[in-house]
């Protein structure tokens, strides 16, 4: 959204779309350059505006209040307690789910829970505690990856192989799917790095 704000057409492009000559695939409010949109279809306060379909496409995602945090089965759980479970039980990613532009790009506040000590984890707990109070919301995400090897050309032009969790970006035009962006990295937060592989899918 910020982005799109700040184009040199962008107050054309809304005048147009006052008038039905111009049309946004999404609407150019800031709550879709947010995370907090893919908790709705899970979200007790929100989940009744969305079918199984919808909920399909996404991972679980729940916002975290500064008392609990709706779990798959419904249960609330203390995000204190969820960092205390042992490791192999916190297959989950912890984000920044506000507009903040400072935050919400280039993963720099997701994290992924089972890497976390429990200083750490009550450190964050604590943050998103603090952060609530100031509208600033964090989510609760479950952890899908699956490493894979992936070959590529390094800059230097020589073949390399590298075991890595992989991201798909979408990118799509009025008849639909344009193309897909692959980001394969070997850190659990793949995202645009320097030591990220990219490949592109028509």
């Amino acid at each position: 959204f910020v982005s799109l704000a700040h184009h040199n057409f962008f107050g054309e492009r809304m005048e147009g779309c006052r008038h039905g000559r111009v049309r946004f695939d999404l609407p150019p409010t800031p709550a879709f350059d947010s995370k907090l949109i893919l908790a709705w279809p899970f979200w007790s306060r929100t989940r009744e505006g969305f079918d199984d379909s919808a909920r399909r496409l996404f991972p679980f995602t729940a916002v975290i209040d500064p008392d609990e945090v709706e779990m798959e089965d419904g249960r609330p759980e203390r995000i204190e307690d969820l960092f205390r479970r042992p490791q192999s039980q916190r297959r989950y990613f912890v984000k920044y789910a506000g507009t903040d532009v400072g935050l919400n790009w280039g993963s720099k506040a997701v994290y992924l829970a089972s890497t976390l000590s429990r200083p750490q984890g009550d450190l964050l707990a604590a943050r998103i505690r603090e952060d609530w109070a100031r509208n600033r919301p964090w989510v609760l995400q479950t952890a899908v990856r699956e490493k894979a090897e992936i070959r590529f050309w390094s800059r230097d032009g020589a073949e390399t192989e590298v075991a890595a969790n992989s991201k798909w970006s979408g990118f799509y035009g009025p008849l639909g799917l344009l193309s897909i962006l692959g980001f394969h990295r070997p850190s659990h937060k793949v995202h645009g790095s320097v030591d990220t592989v990219l490949s592109v899918i028509r």
